[in-house]
C-alpha cells in the first residue's frame, strides 16, 4: 500500500524535474557566491525543498482521499401470503438482476452490495422485517436500500417497493405495481434506473445488458440459488447441469457452479480426502467463464480462490490484481 502511495503521478515527476533544475541554479549560485551570501542560498533552498515536499505531500493525500461510491443493496424481496412471509426464488430474481442491472454504472459512484455475503451475515429470519433491515443497513455503513414484498396475484405478482435513505431514515419513494410472470428482469431494469437517477443524477451513460435471456432460464437460475441458500447443495447440483447445457453463454451459472466444486474441494482437502476432480472442474467452468468474458470480476476472484487453494501464488496474485482492476471496493478480495 505504501508503493502505491508514493507512485510518482505524472504532474510529480514534471515537479521533480523542476525542482532539480531549480536546485542546480541554486547550488551554481552557491558556488560562486561570496561566503556571505551562501547562508541565504542555503536557506533558499531548504524553503524550496520544503514547499515541493508539502505540495506532493498535500496533493498524495487529497487524491487517495476521493469520496468514496455511494453504497446501497437490494435486500430480498419479500414473498408475502395471508398466512406467512418468506424468501422464494422470486425474491432473489427480483433482488439479484436489480443489484446487476445497478453494477453496470459507474463503480467509482455507485457502489452495490451483493446478495451472497449478505443473507449469510444477516439474520435471515429477521430479513421480513423492515426495521431490521434499516438497522442491519446502518451496521455495514450503507447509504441507501431496497425493500420490497409481493404477492402472487393472477396473472403475476402485485409489488411494492421502498428504496430508503440510511443516515435519515427517510423514504425516498415507494411505489406499488402488478406485473406479469414473464416481467421480473424488465421491472428490476426500470427500477435500477429510477434508483441509480436519485442517486447519481439522471446524466449517466451506463448502457444497461440485460442479464438472462429467458423468464425460463432465470426461474431455473434462482431456484438453483434458493437450493443453494437453503444448505441443499445436492438438489442444487441435480438442477444445474441440463440449464448449463442450454445456457453454455452464462458465467452467472458457470461461477455459482464453479464455486461449489472450489468450496467441496477445500473441504475434502481438510479431511485428508481426494481433491482433484473437483479442482478440475472448477477450473474448467472458470476458463469457460473467462472466455466468455475476460474482465468477469467474479470469474477473476475464484479463479484466485482455486490458485489460491493450491498454493500457485503468482497465478493467485495474478487474478487478484486483475480482479480489483475490476472492482477495487470489493473487501473479499482483498481478504
Amino acid at each position: 500500500m505504501i508503493f502505491d502511495f508514493i507512485k510518482m503521478p505524472d504532474w510529480g515527476l514534471i515537479g521533480i524535474g523542476v525542482w532539480l533544475f531549480v536546485s542546480l541554479v541554486v547550488w551554481y549560485l552557491y558556488r560562486h557566491s561570496t561566503t556571505k551570501h551562501r547562508v541565504g542560498f542555503k536557506t533558499t533552498f531548504l524553503l524550496i525543498s520544503a514547499l515541493f515536499f508539502f505540495v506532493f505531500l498535500f496533493n498524495r493525500f487529497e487524491e487517495s482521499s476521493q469520496a468514496a461510491p455511494l453504497r446501497i443493496t437490494v435486500f430480498p424481496f419479500i414473498n408475502q401470503t395471508d398466512t406467512s412471509s418468506s424468501i422464494s426464488w422470486e425474491s432473489l430474481a427480483f433482488s439479484e438482476i436489480l443489484i446487476k442491472y445497478l453494477e453496470q454504472n459507474n463503480l467509482e459512484e455507485l457502489l452495490p452490495y451483493q446478495l451472497d455475503w449478505l443473507i449469510p451475515a444477516a439474520n435471515r429470519d429477521s430479513l421480513t422485517f423492515q426495521n431490521y433491515c434499516l438497522a442491519f443497513a446502518k451496521r455495514i455503513n450503507l447509504d441507501y436500500f431496497v425493500v420490497g414484498r409481493f404477492l402472487k396475484k393472477s396473472p403475476g405478482y402485485r409489488v411494492n417497493y421502498k428504496f430508503t435513505q440510511v443516515d435519515k431514515n427517510k423514504i425516498v419513494f415507494e411505489e406499488t405495481r402488478q406485473i406479469a410472470v414473464s416481467e421480473i428482469q424488465e421491472f428490476s431494469r426500470e427500477l435500477s434506473i429510477l434508483v441509480a437517477d436519485r442517486m447519481l443524477g439522471p446524466n449517466r451513460e451506463a448502457v444497461l445488458k440485460d442479464p438472462w435471456h429467458s423468464n425460463a432460464e432465470l426461474a431455473v437460475f434462482f431456484n438453483f440459488k434458493l437450493f443453494l441458500l437453503n444448505g441443499e447443495t445436492k438438489s442444487a447440483l441435480n438442477l444445474a447441469p441440463s440449464a448449463v447445457n442450454e445456457d453454455s453463454n452464462s458465467t452467472a451459472w458457470l461461477n455459482a457452479l464453479a464455486e461449489i466444486y472450489l468450496n467441496r474441494g477445500v473441504k475434502k482437502r481438510k479431511k485428508g480426502q481426494s481433491d482433484l476432480e473437483d479442482f478440475q472442474t472448477a477450473k474448467s467452468l472458470l476458463l469457460k467463464s473467462l472466455s466468455l468474458d475476460e474482465g468477469d470480476h467474479k470469474t477473476l476472484q475464484l479463479l484466485a480462490e482455486l490458485y489460491l487453494a493450491n498454493e500457485r501464488w503468482n497465478q493467485a496474485e495474478e487474478f487478484l490484481r486483475e480482479s480489483l482492476l475490476r472492482n477495487r471496493w470489493d473487501s473479499k478480495t482483498y481478504v
